[in-house]
């Protein structure tokens, strides 16, 4: 037999193995917890209180957008009107 018919087998043989193995193995290693939808969920989702924004922050924002934003990406009055609608 010619080494390449040999390493032809020898590669089948090898994958048959891995795949027997893996089809074998795979009820001992499957999960037996399973998802239910009707569970409540663990942690309470209270309300989020959320920090509010000093107007010095917001001066600084605006500054900063200026300065690094604004050539590229437009008109700050019509951003800032884009975030205000995304409040309410």
């Amino acid at each position: 037999m010619q080494i390449e018919t040999k390493a032809t087998v020898l590669a089948s043989v090898a994958s048959v193995c891995v795949l027997a193995m893996t089809f074998g193995l795979s009820p001992l290693l499957r999960s037996t917890e399973t998802a239910d939808s009707s569970r409540e969920p663990r942690t309470d989702p209270g309300p989020v209180v959320r920090a509010l924004i000093s107007d010095r922050g917001a001066a600084q924002g605006q500054k900063l957008f200026e300065r690094n934003c604004a050539h590229c990406h437009g008109d700050i009055e019509a951003l800032i009107a884009f975030l205000r609608s995304l409040k309410d």
